[in-house]
């Protein structure tokens, strides 16, 4: 109840102004900070936090001072104002460190890569942090859970598999054993998302479905909905479509609108109804966007992607993959990988070989070489056969093609299975 606490605020600055006692009058302007972000009045916590930012000078608390401009940050966030926000987390951390102080300056870098993570998207500046962080923590004998965990999150992101999954594996064992079903929950959902990239449907369901229910028993509306959303994909891509049908009913009433409709947009896809899905889509965008973010929907903008190209809206098809190219480029994710995949469809369907090979020679090398992702990159072998077949290479094309086919067979990857199968038929 802000309204009330701040009441009771008002009461006890008058009397700390009476008593003359700074110090309680910078603590409670401090406290004043998140009342007023929490009713979302964000101009008059910006003018508590200066006040108490003036008092932490007079009288030399730095360690405050540090305080109120992680709460300052936090402020400038949610007003969509971000490059004043980075200032002050990054201010934060400048006057932990001038301090010596080892476990804030810790929990400065934390905070400030999970801004970079969340807002900004540089993966590979916010794993940088979260590992120096993680790498203070053990030197101070500090609990590591959460830096781990977090690191460990964002080097799967960038596509290090392999690394973050030992990582992730010993946490959720940790966790578990603790009782901690907080950490559980998110260690299972970037567990999902790792199996998920290697196209391990089953064990990407099973983490998943536990994060799910999870946040479903705790209530958290965007987890309910971002892991429900994960396991769409993963019920679409084994064609298991009553129980995509099923989440979406379970889903709805938490009213986290781009989820649900991106949901659907990736049923339509599957069931080829590209009209649908390219409205659904546009639909989900205009939900999804935030503030200073209007540029970053690589997520939805590679769907897009192929339902406007089977629309036969080739221009704005080839539009949203360079977007979703852009954006993944820029925040240095694996993903980047999947879009030039895209590009290369799209190319395709434009009878343009040369850009085709360009973006697919590429997307290759990185599911083989950096990713290690085999059957990623028995997806591009499909477009690979495709364009032979489309330059009359018919046979050898064909050839190509149903090694993939295989290869989805062997994984239960239905979807994949039968995308590959329309091409083997009609090109």
């Amino acid at each position: 109840n802000y309204r009330e606490a701040i009441n009771y605020y008002d009461k006890a600055i008058n009397l700390a102004c009476y008593y003359q006692n700074k110090y309680s009058e910078m603590m409670i302007l401090y406290y004043q900070i998140y009342a007023f972000k929490g009713l979302g009045e964000y101009d008059t916590a910006i003018e508590k936090a200066n006040e108490c930012l003036q008092i932490a000078q007079e009288i030399g608390d730095f360690y405050r001072k540090g305080w109120v401009n992680f709460a300052l940050g936090g402020v400038y966030r949610n007003q969509g104002k971000l490059e004043l926000a980075r200032q002050h987390f990054e201010e934060r951390l400048r006057i932990m460190k001038r301090l010596g102080n080892k476990l804030h300056i810790a929990f400065a870098l934390n905070d400030l890569a999970s801004f970079i993570e969340l807002y900004e998207h540089r993966m590979i500046e916010a794993a940088g942090n979260y590992e120096l962080s993680l790498e203070i923590r053990k030197e101070i004998g500090y609990p590591i859970v959460r830096a781990l965990g977090d690191w460990a999150g964002v080097i799967g992101k960038l596509g290090q598999f392999d690394e973050a999954l030992p990582h992730l594996n010993f946490l959720l064992k940790t966790c578990r054993q603790r009782n901690d079903l907080n950490r559980v929950r998110v260690i299972c959902s970037q567990l999902g998302r790792i199996y998920f990239a290697y196209r391990k449907f089953q064990c990407a369901i099973e983490y998943t479905a536990e994060a799910f229910w999870i946040s479903c028993e705790q209530q958290i509306k965007s987890e309910i909905s971002s892991n429900s959303l994960l396991l769409a994909q993963c019920y679409i891509e084994i064609g298991s479509i009553d129980k995509v049908n099923t989440l979406i009913n379970q889903i709805e009433p938490y009213k986290k609108g781009w989820q649900i409709l991106y949901t659907k947009a990736l049923l339509s896809l599957y069931e080829k109804n590209y009209s649908d899905a390219v409205k659904l889509i546009e639909e989900a965008i205009s939900l999804y966007y935030k503030p200073g973010q209007e540029d970053k929907f690589g997520v939805l903008n590679k769907d897009l992607t192929i339902a406007y190209m089977h629309t036969g809206n080739l221009d704005k098809a080839l539009t949203c993959a360079l977007e979703t190219s852009s954006y993944y480029e820029y925040s240095g994710e694996w993903n980047v990988a999947e879009a030039y995949l895209h590009l290369t469809r799209v190319y395709l369907a434009r009878n343009d070989f040369m850009n085709a090979e360009r973006y697919l020679s590429v997307a290759k090398k990185k599911f083989d070489e950096e990713y290690k992702l085999p059957h990623r990159f028995a997806e591009c072998k499909v477009y690979e056969g495709q364009m032979l077949k489309m330059q009359s290479k018919t046979e050898e094309g064909n050839k190509i093609i149903r090694e993939s086919i295989k290869k989805f067979e062997e994984i239960g990857a239905v979807r994949l299975q039968r995308d590959a199968e329309d091409i083997l038929n009609n090109y």
